[in-house]
């Protein structure tokens, strides 16, 4: 018992110690969060990158933040061949969600990017995926965009520095296929941006409003990319546990039995993907259709929520052993926003659901809008 005490106590001590410090550092407030914009590509981090990129942005410090960028990619990034003479950027044009043309009917040009930098010396086309899945030839699309240009460098930008699809980058009729660190480059959020971002942090130390805007993105980026305080509190917590697994195991048992009116339900969920449509397949043993409702508000939320009822035929029976919970569940998803969320279709079977969410699919040929 004494095992047990001190066990819970541990992890007791390791939740307050870093629950205060994530209240000094300010962590549990996050303006992105509160207006449930963490994930938006768009509208959030998109913007938020070139904003800080432009050397006419609103920030007021010129091309500061620009030449950090630039510096971090020639020392930690580029191969020696493609890395960028920094001089004057201060005529460097930003632009987020650049159109560059209808997609063709090849898929080989055409399409928006979502961050693009342009002067005499460079061209970088920054391409952006928080959780977004890749289009069918995007990367070549660009890559073919500025093939002639000056400077031209293709970046493909994830939260952990993930190879972009097959699909993305590869024409098989065409017999093309980027090379990476030739073609293009990966970076990631987790690592780089939020390194680059300390950066602009150090610069903009005088600067009350922009400091702090800053800071606030870097606190999302670490959420997002599981480095906030709290990751370190679970494990720190894991290791007490692994360090007395008998006692843990005591603790969860009891737990267990202690909460059956509440379900510890595991919604496992595996998402995957084709050029035209997004999936998520749900395991939901035990539960029939009419137990399972899902709802979309208009922060572009789904939720898929319900509830596991335990069966009549055990109300009058010694129960010697219970490991299947009952009651209610709830998951959540923010669709990203090349999705259509208006033309969700959904299945149920053997346990089994399917979300099948489209994806918008880009104009690719012009047409006429007539006026009333």
């Amino acid at each position: 018992m004494d095992r047990l005490i001190s066990l819970l106590k541990e992890v007791k001590a390791i939740s307050e110690k870093y629950e205060e410090i994530s209240l000094l550092k300010g962590e549990n407030f996050n303006l992105f969060d509160i207006l449930d914009r963490r994930t938006d590509e768009v509208k959030t981090h998109s913007a938020m990158i070139a904003e800080l990129l432009n050397p006419k942005g609103s920030h007021g410090l010129g091309d500061e933040f620009l030449k950090l960028f630039l510096n971090y990619l020639n020392t930690n990034v580029f191969e020696k061949q493609n890395r960028i003479v920094i001089q004057d950027v201060s005529n460097t044009s930003v632009f987020a969600e650049y159109f560059i043309g209808d997609v063709n009917d090849d898929k080989a040009e055409g399409g928006r990017i979502d961050i693009y930098l342009s002067n005499k010396q460079f061209n970088i086309c920054i391409e952006n995926k928080i959780f977004a899945g890749d289009q069918h030839l995007q990367l070549l699309r660009y890559h073919n965009f500025f093939n002639n240009n000056t400077g031209k460098l293709l970046i493909y930008l994830t939260l952990n520095g993930d190879d972009p699809n097959d699909t993305s980058i590869k024409c098989i009729e065409k017999k093309i296929c980027l090379i990476k660190d030739v073609d293009y480059y990966c970076i990631s959020y987790s690592v780089d941006i939020l390194k680059w971002l300390q950066e602009c942090l150090k610069s903009s130390v005088s600067y009350p409003i922009l400091r702090e805007s800053i800071n606030q993105y870097i606190i999302l980026i670490k959420s997002l990319t599981n480095q906030l305080t709290s990751t370190l509190m679970e494990e720190q917590v894991k290791k007490a546990i692994l360090n007395d697994i008998a006692s843990a195991e005591i603790i969860k048992d009891n737990f267990d039995k202690s909460n059956d009116n509440e379900i510890a339900y595991s919604m496992r969920t595996d998402i995957s993907e084709n050029k035209n449509t997004l999936y998520l397949t749900m395991e939901l043993p035990g539960v029939t259709k009419n137990d399972i409702n899902i709802s979309i508000d208009n922060e572009r939320k789904m939720t898929i929520k319900g509830s596991k009822r335990k069966p009549e035929s055990l109300d009058n029976k010694t129960i010697i052993r219970n490991e299947t919970k009952y009651g209610n569940f709830e998951r959540s998803f923010v669709l990203a926003n090349d999705l259509e969320e208006n033309k969700i279709n959904a299945k149920f079977e053997n346990g089994i659901l399917i979300i099948e969410i489209p994806k918008k699919q880009e104009i690719e040929n012009e047409y006429e809008i007539k006026i009333n």
